[in-house]
């Protein structure tokens, strides 16, 4: 009889490993669910963000024509003769503005609802490209 029993016990140790793992899996998969699904609110919350950070962008160029074909420094430069106070994304944050030092580029960004650089989904960055006229 020991013999028998040994199989059993073998085979209840795989159940329960593979109920183990199952159960990680599932608590996994809801954890990755939960921080990149998105509502119809939130996708279009990003989507308003693009468009903003598109209207920013304009800005920053009529900025740029007026000021002899320079970028601002900084979003901050613009208030208060282009922007009432220094425009925020969705989310409350300042949207990105990375002028390259001794060049006339910047970079304009939205680091989407997680607010860090690399994302996906709604965490997905959008990024503008803003340089000067070659004359």
């Amino acid at each position: 009889m020991p013999k028998e029993a040994k199989p059993i016990k073998q085979i209840l140790i795989l159940l329960f490993l593979f109920l183990a793992v199952l159960v990680i899996s599932l608590v996994v998969a809801k954890t990755l669910k939960s921080k990149t699904a998105a509502t119809a609110d939130e996708i279009q919350t990003y989507q308003n963000a693009k468009i903003e950070l598109e209207s920013i962008r304009v800005k920053i160029e009529k900025y740029r024509d007026e000021h002899d074909n320079k970028l601002p420094a900084n979003l901050a430069d613009m208030v208060p003769e282009y922007f009432t106070k220094e425009p925020l994304d969705p989310y409350g944050r300042p949207y990105d503005y990375d002028r390259w030092q001794n060049t006339e580029v910047a970079l304009l960004s939205f680091f989407g609802r997680d607010g860090t650089p690399r994302g996906f989904g709604i965490n997905k960055d959008y990024v503008l490209r803003l340089r000067t006229l070659k004359e």
